[in-house]
């Protein structure tokens, strides 16, 4: 049986729990190393197995993990250890087929959704094993598959007789800088050809456009007369405007941009910022404007606010600067209509 992606998210999300088994969302652990669009992470946890009942315990005494933590009305780059974890898995095999169940806390049974995997040897769980893109639905008795679905993080699982080491690559797929596909030049065209409206800022530049390529390149009263990957020149009204991509970043979903545009001469730029990954060198009270925090637990129960998102620009500034620009080319367009 095929399932859909959205079906398969929705069995990934149901057995991903505290060793996080699935291989089909992003992880986290104490050893990355980092590639263009690539990081792994190795992660070696104590394990008890019960061959008898085919039965899997495993723990870990906590991770190291820093974060920009808020302290009275300043922040300050710390390290906490998160809480010790324990978690019960039951497997089973399908010939050579490993199939794991995790525990469910809330309901007190174990997930009815079973991950599969394969690479070993049916009936022995020690050796090393490969998830696939499968689930077992036990009460169905069937498996459900995503088989055309790419999956964000891959895993290999190796089970001796007292550990459970699993080393997992999550992969990003950087964006490329596309000018004329993207959501600012829509957005910023039509605010020309059809009147005072929005004013697109560079984090727009991260996003297609919903139109397709003929809708996003037909506008009333422009005339591109040159367009690339990183901008545009055309004439509107009278005068020549001049878009220039002078930054695009992405870096594993970490966003930075900057776009210049031009009326006759007149310059106004965008700046855009966006790190979910936060460095020490942005743990700084001065920055404290641009942080989103979110509160987590470290090992003794103790809550703590941490700095989750960092994002700065200088939208409000361009807009004021692009207005008055723009606004009497859409008014001149309108006129000669």
């Amino acid at each position: 049986m095929m399932t859909s992606l959205k079906t398969y998210t929705v069995l990934c999300a149901a057995v991903a729990s505290t060793i996080s088994l699935t291989s089909c969302g992003s992880d986290s652990s104490n050893n990355a190393n980092n590639e263009s669009g690539q990081k792994t992470f190795l992660d070696n946890l104590d394990m008890s197995v019960d061959e008898e009942a085919q039965i899997l315990t495993v723990s870990n005494d906590g991770t190291d993990q820093a974060y920009c933590v808020a302290v009275d009305d300043s922040f300050k780059w710390k390290t906490f250890k998160s809480k010790p974890t324990s978690n019960t898995i039951k497997y089973d095999f399908i010939g050579d087929t490993l199939v794991l169940y995790e525990w469910q806390q809330n309901s007190e049974r174990y997930d009815q959704y079973g991950l599969m995997l394969v690479g070993g040897k049916g009936g022995n769980i020690y050796g090393t094993w490969t998830p696939t893109p499968c689930m077992f639905d036990s009460q169905e008795n069937e498996t459900n598959c995503n088989e055309d679905g790419e999956a964000i993080t891959r895993s290999i699982y190796t089970i001796s007789e007292n550990t459970f080491s699993k080393v997992s690559t999550s992969y990003h797929i950087n964006q490329k800088l596309n000018y004329p596909a993207s959501s600012f030049r829509y957005v910023l065209n039509t605010t020309i050809s059809k009147g005072p409206g929005y004013i697109p800022t560079a984090n727009e530049l991260f996003h297609e456009s919903s139109k397709d390529i003929d809708e996003n390149t037909k506008f009333n009263g422009i005339t591109t007369k040159s367009i690339s990957a990183s901008g545009e020149t055309l004439t509107a009204g009278g005068k020549t405007i001049v878009v220039n991509i002078e930054n695009f970043t992405d870096d594993d979903g970490n966003w930075t941009a900057a776009v210049t545009v031009s009326v006759d001469g007149k310059t106004c730029r965008n700046e855009y910022e966006r790190y979910f990954d936060l460095t020490e060198s942005l743990c700084k009270a001065e920055f404290s404007e641009y942080y989103d925090l979110s509160t987590k637990t470290d090992k003794d129960g103790n809550e703590f606010k941490y700095v989750s998102l960092f994002r700065k620009n200088n939208n409000d500034e361009f807009t004021e600067c692009l207005e008055p620009l723009i606004y009497p080319i859409s008014e001149s367009i309108s006129e000669s209509k």
